[in-house]
């Protein structure tokens, strides 16, 4: 998991600016509107700046593809969700508290997906999910330092927000087997995204 095949540019206040400035004047308002959207949400988070990311490996996305621009706010805290460039840093930090409080992440992974694995492979899934923390992507992630149910809680989001379900499912189990209380289970009634 990590392998980063996107070039990644962290703009400053004017890249911004003059980001904004193009998607204005090429007339892509619903991308501009987005973009101010985020300058605007970053400016309420000390340290957030916004993140362009371009797809830029053909060897990893198709001819189609290439030159796709995407923005985003980093460092990535919790309960932000998913934005389509979210993946490896929920995983990370699902990874290393879920393994902090003594669930093992990639075994739970492992026995959502059990389709995706076979005895040659196994292991190293459970390896891949455990140890998802590739330079980049933890420079670019704030780690909960709490276990506390709302930190459980906003992982838990943030995994159903890209899709991963069936591993929610099995977290769930396994937290309610190491005593945490039902409520681990009603994360969905919490809107973690107005908090972040």
């Amino acid at each position: 998991m990590e392998r980063i095949p996107m070039s990644r540019i962290a703009l400053s206040t004017p890249a911004v600016q003059a980001e904004t400035l193009k998607l204005l004047q090429s007339g892509d308002q619903r991308r501009y509107d987005y973009l101010f959207g985020l300058k605007t949400k970053a400016a309420n988070f000390p340290g957030a700046y916004v993140l362009k990311i371009i797809w830029d490996d053909p060897d990893e996305y198709p001819e189609h593809a290439l030159g796709y621009e995407q923005y985003t706010i980093r460092p990535y805290r919790l309960g932000y969700g998913c934005d389509g460039t979210t993946d490896q840093n929920i995983h990370l930090i699902a990874a290393t508290v879920l393994n902090r409080i003594g669930i093992n992440y990639g075994q739970a992974y492992v026995e959502a997906y059990p389709d995706e694995f076979n005895d040659n492979n196994r292991q190293a899934g459970i390896d891949d999910m455990n140890n998802c923390s590739g330079q980049q992507i933890v420079a670019e992630t704030v780690i909960p330092e709490d276990n506390n149910l709302r930190t459980i809680q906003a992982i838990l989001h943030d995994l159903n927000e890209i899709n991963n379900r069936s591993l929610v499912g099995r977290l769930e189990e396994l937290l309610l087997e190491k005593g945490f209380h039902d409520d681990v289970q009603r994360w969905y009634l919490i809107d973690f995204k107005a908090a972040s």
